[in-house]
């Protein structure tokens, strides 16, 4: 008897000669699932939803905690602001029930603000504000300077004498300057500044200028030379025409090797700034 092997699904079928009459199956599609295969993956394909319906279950969780910390911290955030306002205004409404009582209406209205005001924005870095303070405070002008009185940097207003700063052009040519190209200029202009701001006979007493002119004497003695072209210091004379003092100061001193001469000479300028603070 013979026999033909024929492949059918997945097993090896002998067929013999009486099922050659039988129709052979249809050949299955490929996309079709064979019907004796094991349901695990079609189990796995709907158990996808159920987990994504879960994890969208935790992550809206999730974001409604971080939501309810983040209004909790807000909360109280805004209730110690409350507070600290509440306190504030507590003190302030009890000095000026204290001053109303003391004093007439208007004057308690014009002369009680001004002072307590200034006592507020001064610090240390204000004495012999506009002319000979330090640079403004960058914290204060953005709202809250945590120094506070103590603060080396200045804290009132500088509309009248605004921060000068140099351009790329500018810095080039102050990098190239000799001490002798910045002295020189520098001197020129603190004499008329003081003279302009009225404080010359305090600059005279404080001894600023006469240090500055005997340093300059002294590099007249030893032959220094200038390092800019005459385009170039008109440049560097105009930029000092709009410093004010504690700026030409600075610039005086950016270029000395003398130790001894740049002590004396801040120790001068702290000086003249406890004077015009009087």
């Amino acid at each position: 008897m013979q026999f033909r092997l024929t492949c059918q699904r997945t097993f090896i079928h002998a067929e013999g000669p009486e099922d050659e009459d039988v129709p052979t199956c249809q050949r299955r599609t490929q996309s079709a699932p064979p019907e004796d295969r094991s349901t695990e993956r079609s189990t796995y394909v709907s158990a996808l939803a159920s987990r994504a319906d879960q994890l969208h279950f935790w992550l809206r969780k999730r974001k409604q905690g971080d939501k309810d910390e983040k209004e909790k911290k807000e909360s109280a955030e805004s209730e110690s602001e409350a507070e600290k306002s509440g306190d504030a205004s507590t003190r302030a409404d009890s000095s000026a029930s204290q001053s109303w009582s003391l004093r007439s209406p208007s004057a308690a209205s014009e002369s009680q603000s001004e002072p307590e005001t200034f006592l507020q924005e001064f610090s240390l870095g204000s004495l012999g504000h506009p002319e000979v303070c330090h640079r403004p405070c960058v914290n204060f002008a953005k709202g809250f300077c945590a120094a506070g009185s103590s603060c080396d940097y200045c804290h009132l207003s500088h509309v009248e004498t605004p921060l000068v700063t140099a351009n790329k052009e500018l810095r080039v040519i102050l990098q190239q300057a000799t001490e002798f190209d910045l002295l020189s200029i520098a001197v020129k202009h603190a004499w008329t500044r003081a003279a302009d701001k009225g404080f010359l006979e305090k600059a005279k007493e404080a001894k600023v200028l006469t240090l500055l002119e005997e340093r300059l004497q002294r590099l007249l003695e030893t032959k220094t030379e200038t390092g800019l072209s005459q385009k170039h210091q008109g440049k560097l004379d105009r930029f000092m025409a709009k410093m004010p003092f504690s700026g030409l100061m600075g610039l005086a001193l950016r270029k000395t090797q003398d130790g001894s001469h740049t002590a004396m000479v801040k120790a001068a300028v702290d000086s003249l700034r406890s004077n015009l603070s009087q």
